[in-house]
């Protein structure tokens, strides 16, 4: 759509087209139209969700406010893929090969995240997908990522020759990590362990994104916060001038992540319409796992991974409450016989759950502590 956009203001020269030349118009056309996709189309999935009789499924912890959810819809990330794919296709350079990574990462991780909800919702199987097939899943979509980066030609940097595995490195200053020559000569072990890290990566944002979800709200908007530092990186990545002033990689290239930043970030503000407390509609694995993988997929493009620990410290909390409560617990039973906790129900928002905190005092603290960390993200451009 973007390159028919392009052809007829060519053509036809018309007065006031050339604004759609411009990524700063393009990401604000995109926002708006993401999220003006998920405040309209949303309350209709939701309706004939209702009307199939297709209920999320609530585990049992014995949680204030739990009774309530039961009649909220699950599988909202259908509509926050359908969002992103229609403002991406409108607005975005659709041959250019980040966003086309992007658009097969999305429909990879949301296909495998909305085969857990259907087993778990319709089939109503408890489990869902194995965690080793979810596992897999995402170790075959580091793979795809790393073999984009390393053979892929458009993903190199002119500046660099015909391929470059350089990443920006937090704190240091004038100091960029190259993957490449981390074995010297040998070109195959810097690759699998390029390939090692994007797959860690990946794998740890999105089953990250997956304990997040938990409470109304929570990870739709802790990830919106994260997708607009993302935003911002974009941008400073595919300006030459701001790269070269901050000392970070130069990707040109990465000018229409602006963009998909943009209808990402539109798509969840717009899902938290209906998510916020008290949820009519829930993202499910469909979102959760693909809303993760296209966050890490981005800071990898953008060469900013090392970044991630700071702008997702939402997840990676989430993430390690969760590693901390089972460690300990498996240990202290292995040592005296009886399991013992840290928190006392992991993840980190449900120990403040059983302490008595209201569910939407906990949402909006997490959102602020989240909006700290992008700062704090954002000023390491300048404290190197």
């Amino acid at each position: 759509m973007y390159k028919w956009m392009m052809l007829l203001i060519e053509y036809y020269d018309l007065p006031g087209s050339g604004i759609f030349r411009y990524i700063s118009f393009r990401s604000g056309l995109a926002f708006c139209t993401a999220l003006l996709f998920m405040a309209i189309f949303t309350k209709y999935f939701i309706a004939y969700l209702r009307s199939k009789w297709i209920r999320e499924h609530i585990r049992k912890l014995n949680l204030k406010g739990e009774e309530s959810k039961k009649n909220a819809v699950p599988m909202g990330g259908v509509v926050i893929i359908g969002a992103i794919l229609v403002a991406t296709g409108l607005y975005c350079d659709l041959s250019n090969i980040y966003i086309q990574s992007l658009i097969f990462c999305m429909l990879w991780m949301g296909a495998v995240g909305f085969w857990d909800d259907y087993i778990k919702n319709i089939l109503q199987r408890k489990g869902g997908l194995s965690p080793w097939a979810k596992l897999l899943s995402q170790f075959v979509l580091g793979m795809f990522i790393a073999g984009v980066l390393y053979f892929h030609p458009e993903a190199s940097m002119p500046s660099e020759g015909s391929r470059s595995l350089l990443t920006s490195v937090p704190f240091v200053k004038d100091y960029l990590f190259d993957y490449e020559q981390f074995f010297g000569q040998v070109s195959w072990l810097s690759f699998v362990f390029f390939a090692f890290v994007v797959t860690f990566i990946v794998m740890g944002v999105s089953n990250g994104a997956n304990l997040t979800d938990g409470l109304d709200g929570l990870a739709a908007g802790s990830s919106a916060v994260i997708v607009v530092v993302l935003c911002i990186f974009s941008w400073v990545s595919s300006h030459q001038d701001a790269a070269r002033y901050l000392n970070l990689v130069h990707i040109p290239a990465a000018g229409e992540l602006v963009v998909f930043c943009a209808a990402f970030a539109g798509a969840l503000i717009g899902f938290l319409w209906y998510n916020t407390n008290p949820a009519s509609i829930f993202m499910g694995d469909t979102g959760s796992l693909c809303i993760g993988a296209l966050v890490a997929t981005v800071a990898i493009f953008l060469r900013k991974e090392f970044f991630l620990p700071l702008i997702c410290g939402i997840y990676f909390i989430e993430s390690l409450s969760t590693i901390l409560q089972v460690s300990w617990f498996k240990y202290t039973r292995r040592r005296t016989g009886v399991g013992q906790r840290i928190f006392k129900m992991a993840p980190l928002h449900h120990h403040y759950q059983v302490k008595g905190f209201a569910e939407h005092k906990i949402v909006v603290r997490f959102w602020i502590v989240g909006m700290l960390l992008a700062i704090g993200a954002l000023l390491l451009l300048k404290l190197r």
